[in-house]
């Protein structure tokens, strides 16, 4: 059901955006690396192997993956501003921006971001793509090795800690314990040890109950956040905490999903609502720009009134646009995924070819 869980965190990360719902888009952006430490461990282990050859198609698998969703994005996006001006976006928090020199459009079109704090680079037509150069980052790191074995996750883990350690110490603020390329490691290491201790993590006895248990457990631990983040004036350390705890249950919740494998119909569905994922992930703000814009004359975030309001006739505009995604660009390259990862796990021992849709 990895599908249906990457989409649900996809739409927290559209609730945090556009309704400013506390704290539920950091949860969401911690639960995809602790999911992504979870699955790229699993597929460089059973699919690619850790040859030259296995690198390379692994990152070749990646790239069709990813780029093409980036590139339709950028293109939305960027149509989007020359159409309504760029004052389209004055009603949302996020500013958006169209490059303005070669070194500015090559970061959009590669999504990365060389910098600790690659959400602070700027300008950015789709701003939430600063987490992709985290992802990728180490996706390079996993593909040489760093979680091939239990002890090395344990040391990446206890580096991840580290660095967590001393911003709480130095007093960085909640910036760089969430969207600096370092703060990524804890949420990543704990993914890739659920990785290698499910067999102990995971029973398939009750899967869905517990499935469901982990799911309700990670909502409650954000639920306290928001609860006490409104009742007090929380330090960033206490947020902090609570998403390395959100991380734990998401990386528990990946190895219980990794053991309850649909059929059918069910499988069917689970692979639908994952394709609209990513989808969803890059192209939220366009989509509430254009009705925004054609609806109320001009967009609007936030819980109010007209946030809402926006929020909803964003809804039918998302689903086209990551349905032309989806079914014009996506699906008509899965087929050349599938024949990467089929090779390459022909080339590993016990070698399995597996999906690993992520983000």
């Amino acid at each position: 059901m990895f599908g249906s869980w990457r989409l649900l965190l996809a739409m927290e990360v559209v609730v945090f955006h556009l309704l400013h719902v506390n704290l539920i888009g950091m949860y969401a952006v911690f639960a995809f690396f602790a999911l992504s430490g979870f699955l790229m461990t699993a597929i460089m282990q059973r699919t690619y192997g850790y040859s030259a050859a296995g690198v390379g198609r692994f990152a070749l698998n990646r790239a069709v993956r990813l780029y093409p969703g980036n590139l339709f994005a950028i293109a939305v996006m960027l149509a989007v501003m020359l159409w309504f001006g760029p004052g389209v976006d004055d009603g949302i928090g996020d500013r958006i921006g169209i490059p303005g020199d070669v070194a500015a459009w090559a970061r959009n079109l590669t999504m990365v971001y060389p910098a600790m704090l690659p959400s602070q680079l700027d300008p950015k037509l789709v701003p939430q793509t600063w987490a992709l150069t985290v992802e990728l980052f180490y996706y390079a790191l996993i593909a040489l090795g760093l979680s091939r074995t239990p002890l090395r996750c344990w040391l990446w883990l206890a580096a991840g800690l580290a660095y967590l350690a001393y911003g709480f110490v130095a007093d960085f603020g909640e910036t760089r314990a969430y969207s600096a390329i370092p703060a990524g490691s804890v949420p990543f290491a704990l993914g890739a040890l659920a990785w290698h201790y499910r067999e102990r993590l995971v029973t398939a006895q009750h899967a869905v109950r517990r499935c469901l248990g982990l799911v309700a457990l990670r909502y409650g631990v954000w639920f306290a956040a928001v609860a006490a983040f409104s009742a007090l004036t929380m330090d960033w350390r206490m947020v902090a905490i609570g998403n390395v705890l959100n991380a734990a249950i998401a990386a528990l919740l990946a190895a219980q999903l990794f053991a309850l494998r649909p059929a059918g119909r069910a499988a069917w569905l689970d692979k639908l609502l994952g394709d609209f994922s990513y989808p969803v992930y890059l192209l939220h703000w366009a989509a509430m720009l254009v009705a925004g814009a054609l609806v109320f004359g001009q967009a609007s975030s936030g819980m109010d009134a007209r946030g809402v309001q926006t929020f909803l006739v964003t809804l039918p505009v998302l689903a086209a646009f990551c349905a032309v995604l989806v079914f014009a660009i996506d699906r008509p390259l899965e087929a050349w995924r599938d024949r990467i990862r089929s090779a390459a796990a022909a080339r590993v021992a016990d070698g399995e070819a597996i999906a690993a849709r992520v983000p």
